[in-house]
């Protein structure tokens, strides 16, 4: 490897030179290892073109970093791929017919690219050279920031990202972050455009165009309480969908109301002083997966199905026991139905009845999975309830289960009711997220 890695760093032996980038950078490479790894390097090379004659070629389009990825492949090194070049690499094989290279590039984007900062970096790329993300990987980066919201606020990567990405996420009920980080996050990646101005291009064209086109009919509607600036144009796109309402009221005001119109201002003032309904929504962001029943059927224990089955209707009067009497109920199976997710059971929630005494209630148990992931964890009832909904510590999503009494509070306690209540785990709950908004999130370009 350390040979390959001489012959291409020195400029021995080499027949040929590369200008690469704007800047027109001096690269001294072998002819033959270029042309065979590409049909177009081939003919560039070894044709009659000027190229062949003069031995020197131009690539004013391209950058260093990626030219360096084509020659370490056409040794067969790792090409070193990153997360900002990527996509550039990806769209050169392509262009030099590099077929290995458009492989390695593509799994690199499936594969290697983890996490809020990757995913962030590789999709302000693909916005930048006019790249489309392959169908099956651009739900999985969306999937990645609805499941874990915050991550995605807190990169670093977040202040540097492409504009079209940022309106997205603000306008996703299912971003579920603070208000306040939000708005403060944003003001600080406005600020940053600046100096980064191909982050909002077509961002500040349009709304200058249309604070013009308002000026010209009188509209000082939407003007700002304060005078204008580059986070003033920026973040404007964004009023409309904040929840204002939602944020602390000593951040509102010091930090918030000055990039809102009067009478938007006057919105929110008035919500929170004479409860009046503001101009922005007052909704919390949402931030996981909602708990619900689950349509469980009973099959464990020695009592008939249909016996059981009670249970789910109330309508039962179960003796319970602990696993130290083996006579007696001292454990129920459940089960979702075969086309059902997996899903992760949060609550159980028990009605007991019939015993002999105000404490007639069971008291200890073991909650397990018993198919995908297995696990067990443990659960108490509170003494005195005949009511009552015990939380379970997370397990695994899982389609079936197990719940086994280890100690009761009184032995005559009898169940009458028994209910689930749970909810899809969060890369499930991400993954249905992107797929029903698929039309708002996805990115074709020509935006």
């Amino acid at each position: 490897e350390q040979w390959l890695r001489n012959l291409l760093d020195s400029d021995a032996h080499c027949d040929a030179v590369v200008l690469v980038g704007p800047e027109a950078r001096r690269i001294s490479v072998h002819r033959i290892l270029l042309a065979n790894i590409s049909g177009p390097l081939e003919k560039m090379f070894f044709g009659e073109f000027r190229e062949g004659v003069m031995r020197e070629a131009s690539f004013p389009q391209m950058e260093v970093d990626v030219f360096r990825c084509i020659q370490q492949a056409s040794v067969g090194l790792d090409p070193g791929i990153n997360v900002e070049i990527v996509v550039p690499t990806l769209l050169a094989a392509e262009q030099y017919m590099i077929s290995a290279l458009v492989t390695e590039c593509s799994r690199y984007m499936r594969e290697d690219v983890v996490g809020a900062a990757d995913i962030l970096t590789v999709m302000t790329s693909s916005l930048k050279h006019g790249y489309s993300l392959p169908e099956d990987v651009e739900p999985a980066y969306w999937s990645t920031f609805v499941a874990d919201s915050n991550s995605v606020l807190e990169s670093p990567a977040f202040l540097l990202a492409d504009h079209r990405i940022i309106q997205k996420l603000v306008q996703l009920d299912e971003f579920g972050v603070a208000e306040d980080l939000l708005w403060s996050r944003l003001v600080e990646w406005a600020a940053g455009t600046e100096q980064k101005p191909e982050l909002v291009s077509s961002l500040l064209y349009t709304e200058s165009e249309g604070q013009d086109r308002q000026r010209c009919h009188g509209d000082k509607s939407l003007e700002p309480a304060e005078p204008s600036s580059h986070n003033h144009l920026v973040l404007r796109e964004f009023i409309q969908h904040l929840r204002f309402p939602l944020m602390s009221k000593a951040l509102f005001v010091e930090e918030a109301a000055m990039y809102l119109s009067r009478e938007e201002e006057r919105s929110v003032t008035t919500f929170h002083l004479l409860g009046r309904k503001p101009q922005f929504s007052t909704s919390e962001r949402i931030c996981g997966p909602s708990v619900c029943d689950l349509p469980v059927r009973i099959l464990g224990g020695n009592a008939t199905r249909a016996y059981l089955t009670r249970l789910l209707e109330g309508t039962a009067t179960l003796p319970l026991v602990s696993t130290f009497d083996k006579s007696k109920y001292d454990y129920l199976t459940f089960e979702l139905p075969a086309d059902h997710r997996a899903m992760i059971v949060s609550e159980v929630h028990f009605t007991f009845c019939g015993g002999a005494t105000d404490a007639a209630c069971g008291r200890d148990f073991h909650w397990s999975a018993l198919d995908g992931s297995t696990g067990k964890v443990s659960g108490r009832c509170a003494l005195f309830q005949s009511v009552q909904a015990v939380s379970l510590p997370p397990l695994p999503p899982a389609r079936k289960w197990q719940l086994q009494w280890t100690s009761l509070h009184d032995p005559s306690a009898k169940l009458a009711k028994l209910c689930l209540k749970g909810h899809e785990s969060q890369d499930d709950w991400a993954n249905s997220v992107v797929k029903s908004r698929a039309s708002q999130l996805y990115n074709n370009n020509s935006d």
